[in-house]
C-alpha cells in the first residue's frame, strides 16, 4: 500500500513540474507591462535592452542582452529574440530562421546595416546607416517586413547608395518605408535593388526568383547615373504589388524596373506588377529582356514615360491609370543586333524580314481598358521602334516605327470617384496567361502580317 501512495505522488509531483515547466516557458513569470505605452511585452526566447548596460546579461526579461549580436549569437534555430525601445550602434547579421522583433518602429533604432537570410525575419526597425551604401540586405529566404530605413548615403560619400537589397530566391519585402536615398558622384541611388558587387556597381551577385514585394513605401531617392525606386534583375516568378514610388529623381530615373541581365543567358519569365502608385519620376515601370507578365491597375502620374518595354514580350498592360505625364503615356522599343558572318547582314542596311519579326513581337504584347489621362472611345496609339545594331555598337545602324494601340481604352477614370459598370476590376487570377491566350495572339500576328 505504501508503495502505491508513494508511487502516486511522484507521478504527480513530475506531472505538476512539467506543467510549471510548460507555462514558464510560454509566459515567463517575470514578464510585464511597457512603462510607456502599458503594452504587454510578449514573449520571446531572447531579450535585448541597449538600457542594460551594466549587466547581467543572460537574455532573460530581468536581464536581458545589451547587443543585438550577442543575442544572436546566443539563439537558437527558429527563436525568437525581442529588442526594446533604444538605440543600437551595430551591424547585425541574422539568418538560422531567427525572428527578431522590435518594441516599437520609431524608436528602435539600428546605426547600422542588417543582413538577412536563411528564412530570417526582420520586424520592424528603423535602420540608417549614414554612408555604409546600403540599409538591409536580404537573401535566399529572408523576411524584411514593416521596417522603416533612411538617411541612406553612399559609402565615403562615393558611389551608390540602396535601401533595401536583395538577391537569390523565395524574398519577401513588405510594408517597409524608404527614404531619403542619394547616391555620390557616379552612382546610383535605389530604394530596393539587386546586390551587386565591383566598382561598376552592375555586377550582379544572383538573380531574384519567387518573390514578393508588396506593400512599400519609397520616396526621395536621388542619384547620379540612375534613380530606382524599386529594382529588381530576375529569373522567374516575381509580384510586385501595392507600392508607392515617389519623387525618384536624378539620371535615369524610373519608378519599377524589372530587368534579366542581358550578360546573364535567358529572360526574366513571369512577372506581375499591380496596384502600385508611381509619381515624378522619369519612366513608371520598364520592364526590360522579359517574358510573360501583368501591368495591371496601376497609377502613373508625372512621368516622362508612363510604361516602357524594351525587348519584353506577352505582356498585357490592362486597367492602368496613365494622368499628367509629360511626353509619352507608354512607348516601346525592340533592338536586334547583326552580327557580321549573318547572312543576312548588309552594312549600312536595314533587313526587311526583321520589321515584320518585331512586329510579331510587339503584337504579342495586349494593351486593354487603359485610362490614358482623358475620355477615350477610338484606340489609343503606343509608339515603338526597331532598332538594329551592327555587333555590339552602341550606334544603331538605323530604326523602323513600330506601333501598337489600346483598342478599347477607358471612357471614366478609374481613380475619379465614378463607377464604370462595364469595366469592373477583375482579380489577378482572371489574367493569368494561358496556352490559349498565346495561341489566340500568335493566330492574329500570322493573320495581319499575310494580310
Amino acid at each position: 500500500m505504501k508503495k502505491i501512495i508513494i508511487s502516486i505522488i511522484v507521478i504527480c509531483w513530475l506531472f505538476t513540474t512539467s506543467i510549471l515547466s510548460v507555462n514558464a516557458y510560454d509566459v515567463p513569470q517575470d514578464q510585464g507591462q511597457d512603462e510607456i505605452s502599458g503594452d504587454a511585452i510578449p514573449r520571446a526566447d531572447i531579450y535585448v535592452d541597449d538600457d542594460n548596460i551594466e549587466g547581467p546579461w543572460d537574455g532573460t526579461y530581468s536581464h536581458p542582452y545589451r547587443y543585438i549580436g550577442d543575442a544572436i549569437n546566443a539563439s537558437e534555430e527558429g527563436g525568437v529574440i525581442f529588442v526594446f525601445r533604444g538605440i543600437y550602434n551595430e551591424e547585425i547579421f541574422l539568418g538560422n530562421s531567427i525572428k527578431l522583433i522590435a518594441q516599437e518602429r520609431a524608436t528602435t533604432i539600428i546605426y547600422g546595416a542588417a543582413n538577412v537570410g536563411e528564412g530570417a525575419i526582420l520586424d520592424g526597425f528603423t535602420i540608417t546607416t549614414g554612408r555604409d551604401g546600403y540599409g538591409v540586405s536580404v537573401g535566399s529566404d529572408g523576411t524584411v517586413v514593416n521596417n522603416c530605413i533612411k538617411d541612406i548615403q553612399a559609402f565615403d560619400g562615393i558611389g551608390s547608395a540602396v535601401g533595401i537589397q536583395h538577391w537569390y530566391y523565395n524574398v519577401n519585402i513588405t510594408g517597409n518605408t524608404i527614404t531619403n536615398i542619394k547616391s555620390g558622384p557616379y552612382g546610383i541611388a535605389a530604394g530596393i535593388r539587386p546586390e551587386v558587387e565591383g566598382a561598376g556597381h552592375f555586377v550582379f551577385v544572383g538573380c531574384i526568383s519567387d518573390s514578393i514585394i508588396a506593400d512599400n513605401t519609397i520616396k526621395d531617392v536621388s542619384g547620379y547615373w540612375a534613380s530606382l525606386g524599386i529594382w529588381i534583375n530576375f529569373d522567374r516568378n516575381i509580384t510586385i504589388i501595392n507600392n508607392t514610388a515617389e519623387n525618384i529623381w536624378g539620371g535615369d530615373s524610373i519608378g519599377i524596373f524589372c530587368t534579366k541581365d542581358k550578360w546573364d543567358y535567358g529572360l526574366g519569365y513571369n512577372l506581375k506588377v499591380a496596384d502600385n502608385f508611381i509619381k515624378k519620376v522619369g519612366k513608371g515601370i520598364h520592364c526590360d529582356n522579359c517574358i510573360v507578365g501583368d501591368i495591371l491597375r496601376n497609377v502613373i502620374q508625372f512621368t516622362v514615360y508612363g510604361v516602357f518595354l524594351e525587348d519584353s514580350t506577352y505582356f498585357k498592360i490592362i486597367d492602368n491609370t496613365f494622368k499628367w505625364n509629360l511626353k509619352h503615356h507608354a512607348t516601346f522599343v525592340f533592338t536586334h543586333h547583326l552580327i557580321d558572318d549573318d547572312e543576312s547582314f548588309v552594312p549600312g542596311e536595314l533587313p526587311e524580314s526583321y520589321e515584320q519579326i518585331r512586329l510579331k513581337k510587339d503584337l504579342s504584347n495586349l494593351w486593354l481598358r487603359n485610362y490614358w489621362g482623358r475620355p477615350r472611345v477610338l484606340p489609343k496609339t503606343i509608339l515603338g521602334k526597331l532598332r538594329v545594331y551592327r555587333n555590339w555598337d552602341e550606334d544603331p545602324l538605323g530604326e523602323v516605327d513600330l506601333n501598337n494601340y489600346d483598342l478599347l481604352p477607358r471612357v471614366i477614370d478609374p481613380n475619379g470617384g465614378q463607377q464604370d459598370e462595364q469595366q469592373q476590376d477583375i482579380d489577378l487570377q482572371d489574367y493569368e496567361v494561358s496556352d490559349e491566350w498565346v495561341n489566340t495572339v500568335e493566330q492574329f500576328v500570322s493573320y495581319i502580317l499575310q494580310g
